[in-house]
This record gives C-alpha cells, sequence and structure tokens, in this order.
C-alpha cells in the first residue's frame, strides 16, 4: 500500500499495533530501570542525611558532655579531698534494685553503703546489668563514669544522660525521650541520687547496710582533672 503524495510504502495498522505492543513491554522495564535508579539515590541521600544527622546529635551530646566533665573537675579542685555519690541500679523486670553508696578518697573507692529497694521505691529504671565497676575490676570513680558515658553514646547512638543542678553527670542511659530507658538488652548505664564532697553517712532512711568497708584500690586517681 502506497502514498499517493509521498509514495512512501505504508504498514498495514496491524504490524503497527504489534510493533508498539512489542515494544511497550521493553519501554516500561526501561522505566522501572530508571525508577529503580532514581529510588536508589533517593535512598542513599535519606541514609546519608540521616548518618549526617546521627554524626551531628552524637557530636552535641559529647561537647555537652565534655562541658560537665570540666565542670566536675572545677569543682572538684575546689574542693579537694574525698567525696561520695549513692548510684541507684534498677531493674523492671526483676522488681526491684539496690543503691550503693560508694566513697572516693586518696585513689581508695570503697563501697560504703548499699541496701535493695522495690520498683516502687525506684526513681529510674536504668536495667544495668551487675554492678558498677571499671573494666580492671575497681569500683568507678566519678572520672569514670564519664569515660563510661562517652564509650556508651559512641557505641549506642540510642543513649542519653542528664546533668544535675551543678552541670555534673546524673544519668546515662540506653533510650531517648522517644524511646524511654531500655527494658531488654541494656547491660550499661547510671543514676545518680546524689553526691556530696566529704565523708559518706549512714542512710537516714533505714536502708539495711551491707558489704560496708569493702575496700577497692582505684588506681591513679583522676577526679581532680589531671
Amino acid at each position: 500500500m502506497f502514498d499517493n503524495a509521498l509514495q512512501v510504502p505504508r504498514e498495514p495498522r496491524s504490524r503497527v499495533s504489534q510493533r508498539q505492543h512489542a515494544v511497550a513491554p521493553l519501554c516500561a522495564a526501561a522505566k522501572r530501570r530508571a525508577t529503580s535508579r532514581y529510588a536508589r539515590v533517593d535512598d542513599a541521600r535519606v541514609d546519608d542525611a540521616q548518618v549526617d544527622a546521627s554524626q551531628a546529635l552524637l557530636a552535641a551530646h559529647l561537647a555537652e558532655l565534655t562541658t560537665s566533665r570540666a565542670k566536675w573537675r572545677e569543682l572538684a579542685a575546689a574542693s579537694p579531698g574525698p567525696y561520695w555519690y549513692k548510684e541507684e541500679n534498677c531493674v523492671f523486670h526483676a522488681g526491684g534494685g539496690d543503691v550503693n553508696t560508694i566513697q572516693v578518697e586518696q585513689n581508695i573507692s570503697r563501697k560504703y553503703e548499699g541496701y535493695a529497694i522495690a520498683l516502687s521505691d525506684c526513681e529510674a529504671t536504668v536495667n544495668r546489668y551487675g554492678g558498677l565497676f571499671a573494666p580492671s575490676g575497681e569500683l568507678v570513680t566519678m572520672e569514670q563514669l564519664y569515660e563510661r558515658c562517652e564509650t556508651q553514646l559512641r557505641s549506642r547512638p540510642e543513649s542519653n544522660f542528664v546533668l544535675d543542678a551543678r552541670g555534673v553527670i546524673k544519668a546515662c542511659w540506653i533510650g531517648t525521650a522517644e524511646n524511654p530507658p531500655c527494658n531488654d538488652a541494656c547491660g550499661s548505664g547510671f543514676y545518680l541520687r546524689d553526691w556530696q564532697f566529704g565523708k559518706a553517712q549512714p542512710t537516714p532512711d533505714g536502708g539495711v547496710r551491707k558489704d560496708a568497708g569493702v575496700t577497692v584500690d582505684a588506681g591513679p586517681r583522676k577526679d581532680a582533672g589531671s
């Protein structure tokens, strides 16, 4: 069949339709591949943005923690000598926890007092597994609490911490405002009920004393900012 004006052979409509139908799947496949490539690029951009946001948050946390650590060292330098802190570790699934008073004096860290409490008496649920010890086995000092929190922030992005009214570390736990303190596979963290410079005194609320006077060499003291 010929077009009289152009004298060009014309394909029957049936053949044109067949060719269009044959090409259509190829075009659709190409479109899917292009869409897939764009989706991968978009996903990569989202991932990069999330990584950047996570790194920015970590940097902000570490900067705040460093400022707090400097504040602690400033206070410790102004009040040289012994100090104590009272830490609480409540395990939700266990239905309660422990409160321990740690005395630090002249390179010696000792558990001054410890007693068990019911879940209803817990101020927080850190859910830490085991005692609050340094890797070498000694009871930790305030300076080592900062080290522990920094390590936790770097290794567990979902970690968080809070400072007390003096700007000193109060708690470091696994969890955020959107995801409250961890209740499974936690393993670390701490919560301080209080800390003061000077000698620890017996708990006035009738806590059952245990392990009082157990001493452990804490190694070289770092608490004065050295």
